[in-house]
């Protein structure tokens, strides 16, 4: 299944699906992206502390402890 592309896997024609089969592929897409834009809100945020590192902490121990812990 990993070695089989992407476009491969979800290549279907939406006309002769079900409504219902329609729904539940919509509704798997819908969950993948809320979850990715939850992941990248917080890749970008991880990002955000990272460049901060090397600036002056007054709790470095913290940051560190949050950034690599």
């Amino acid at each position: 299944m990993e070695s089989v592309r992407f476009d491969q896997v979800f290549a279907f024609d939406e006309d002769s699906l079900e409504v219902e089969t329609t729904r539940l592929i919509n509704q798997v897409f819908d969950h993948l992206h809320t979850e990715w834009l939850a992941y990248e809100k917080l890749a970008r945020s991880l990002v955000g502390m990272a460049h901060l590192i090397d600036e002056p902490d007054p709790d470095k121990g913290l940051t560190e402890a949050l950034l690599f812990d």
